[in-house]
């Protein structure tokens, strides 16, 4: 089993040379496109069933990605290369950050790799502003009515501009009508008098 944590500089770890240690890419990212990716800047090696050494991690709670991989390299410099040619780049319109992989030397069930704590997302202010804009263009957009629009002054409903009664109380729309001022909302009315 392949685990990452965080490397506080203690001696309870060592570098791994070959390997690198991905962050921030998008969650819907396949491991076909991991490796077209990372495959350009140098040969990713292979385990002893002929697959490429490399991890993607899961949350442990829904199975989904967190954005994050480690990927090993036939040599020391090749992982050396993508990590000045690609943190920093972008990848499926995401920021990543790629930094050396390393190691932990405790004794435990499976292959432990961290990286520098520095580097962690929720401390890598470029990481978190990327993240809150990405955040804000998926966030559903509030529904604004249209500058026409009429507000009943006894319901405080938003009428379209054809009605002559409002749609929920069904007041006249001569009698009840408001207008927003500037703001588009209710908050901000004068009243219509027709």
């Amino acid at each position: 089993m392949v685990s990452r944590s965080l490397c506080s500089g203690k001696s309870d770890s060592k570098l791994e040379p070959e390997t690198i240690f991905v962050l921030g890419m998008r969650l819907s990212v396949t491991k076909n496109y991991i490796l077209m990716f990372f495959s350009s800047v140098g040969m990713i090696a292979v385990d002893h069933t002929s697959k490429p050494r490399m991890f993607v991690y899961k949350n442990k709670q829904n199975g989904r990605s967190k954005g994050e991989s480690t990927i090993t390299y036939i040599s020391p410099f090749m992982a050396e290369m993508a990590i000045r040619c690609l943190n920093g780049s972008k990848f499926k319109g995401e920021t990543i950050t790629v930094v050396p992989a390393y190691l932990s030397t405790r004794k435990g069930r499976g292959i432990r790799y961290r990286y520098p704590r520095e580097f962690a997302p929720s401390n890598n202010r470029e990481h978190q502003q990327v993240r809150q804009q990405q955040n804000r263009q998926r966030r559903p957009r509030k529904w604004r009515p249209a500058r026409d629009n009429w507000y009943c002054m006894f319901c405080r409903n938003s009428n379209f501009v054809w009605r002559s009664n409002c749609n929920r109380c069904k007041a006249s729309k001569s009698e009840y009508a408001a207008e927003p001022l500037f703001s588009g909302s209710p908050s901000f009315m004068r009243v219509a008098r027709r």
